[in-house]
């Protein structure tokens, strides 16, 4: 085998992930890690998840491995009996969707709504004895008795991907990673008797602290933005089961979940969601739009609509939004949105459940011809649910906003917007 020119490497990594991200990467002394550069190309760069990476990528790929350190000649429902599950292979659809009686309405799996899940997929569902008694926390832990005691561990049939599911499902962070998606932590031998039991090979890692935006797919570590649908979504690719698709970013660009191909002005998402795609869509079709870097920030892209500026992209993510026109829009609008900083919707009278739900660093709200908004409104704002005032116990509520001025923060509102259920 020819030595690695680590020179190289490092100029090639600097390209790819950015000067502070190769350094790390460099004085951990990891230049030398055979296909560094191919294992890192979806990481982002961020110098700080680089480091958190470091130990990662010595176990993965620079320790030796010893294929004998958990062995076991029992298959995985058998360990899985010895670990307190009661646990079988999926086969059919019916199979598949029989344990959607152990999660509440808000946390169903993706995978019951996917007809093909067991044929793209080897699937174990394991049940822990007693599961039906375990109640769910006030604060939900991954890998709390609730969480764990009901899961699904799949694997991709062409190999190279492994999910172990979570009961909370997305009430918890990374709710796909349970056990760190690596099955010796369920019980010591899994992870071979998994890899012997459907002939297939993915990676395991011991490493408790890899960040929950991260996955690893076949050989490559994968800095993700938003998972929905099982599909992981970054700053300009997406990935579903083992197959990462890259986006050609000379017409194409991610905002949150979402694709706007700037060519015809075409809003879709690769997730199973589509509830707000339409908003986008309508509001970008058949008009003049330009993409342009910040030359102050060169992680941001600038989107603009016949000449006007109307969102900023970070990496992928919806930081600034400005849509005019907009009368209405329907349920679950931006409804996983957790970084949107200012939103101008100047035209918008009306909003169905769940607007902004998860959203918690909003900063600018301009909403000034609200009149109807659903339940679930900016329900995870705590700065902004405080104040606001019940002054009416029957239907419908209304809500007044008390403050306009906050402390470096500036809220506009109508002063009586009514919040319709």
């Amino acid at each position: 085998m020819s030595e690695i020119d680590t020179t190289q490497v490092y100029k090639q990594l600097k390209k790819q992930n950015g000067e502070a991200f190769a350094r790390v990467i460099r004085d951990a002394v990891l230049l030398d890690v055979p296909n560094i550069v191919h294992i890192l190309e979806f990481a982002g760069n961020n110098p700080k998840e680089a480091q958190e990476l470091v130990p990662v990528i010595r176990e993965l790929f620079k320790t030796p491995k010893s294929t004998e350190k958990y062995h076991t000649t029992k298959n995985p429902l058998e360990l899985l009996d010895e670990a307190g599950y009661d646990a079988f292979v999926v086969e059919t659809e019916e199979q598949k969707d029989s344990i959607k009686k152990y999660f509440r309405p808000g946390e169903q799996l993706c995978t019951f709504q996917d007809r093909k899940r067991h044929k793209d997929f080897y699937i174990i569902h394991a049940i822990k004895r007693g599961a039906d008694k375990i109640k769910p926390s006030k604060t939900p832990n991954r890998q709390d008795e609730y969480g764990t005691s009901v899961i699904s561990i799949q694997i991709a049939k062409t190999g190279g991907f492994i999910s172990i599911k979570n009961r909370y499902n997305h009430s918890v962070n990374n709710p796909d990673a349970t056990f760190w998606n690596n099955p010796d932590e369920i019980i010591h031998g899994l992870t071979e008797s998994l890899r012997k039991f459907f002939k297939v090979d993915f990676l395991a890692t011991e490493i408790h602290h890899l960040s929950d935006n991260f996955i690893i797919v076949q050989d490559q570590l994968v800095r993700f933005n938003y998972e929905f649908a099982e599909r992981y979504i970054g700053k300009d690719f997406y990935c579903f089961q083992d197959k990462i698709t890259r986006l050609d970013t000379d017409y194409q660009i991610i905002m949150d979940i979402f694709i706007l191909d700037t060519r015809y002005g075409d809003v879709y998402t690769p997730a199973f969601y589509d509830f707000e795609s339409f908003v986008f869509r309508r509001f970008f079709e058949g008009k003049k739009i330009k993409i342009e870097k910040n030359p102050n920030n060169k992680d941001e892209k600038i989107i603009s609509v016949n000449g006007i500026k109307v969102a900023h992209i970070q990496n992928g993510i919806i930081t600034e939004l400005y849509l005019p026109g907009i009368k209405k829009v329907d349920n679950k609008f931006l409804e996983y949105n957790t970084t949107l900083k200012s939103l101008s919707m100047p035209d918008l009278e009306e909003c169905g459940n769940y607007f902004l739900y998860h959203n918690t660093t909003i900063e600018k709200l301009h909403l000034p011809r609200i009149k109807y908004v659903g339940k679930g409104f900016m329900n995870s704002h705590k700065t902004l649910k405080n104040k606001f005032m019940i002054l009416s116990t029957e239907k419908p509520y209304i809500f007044r906003f008390v403050m306009n001025k906050l402390k470096q923060k500036v809220f506009s509102m109508s002063k009586t917007p009514v919040i319709q259920y």
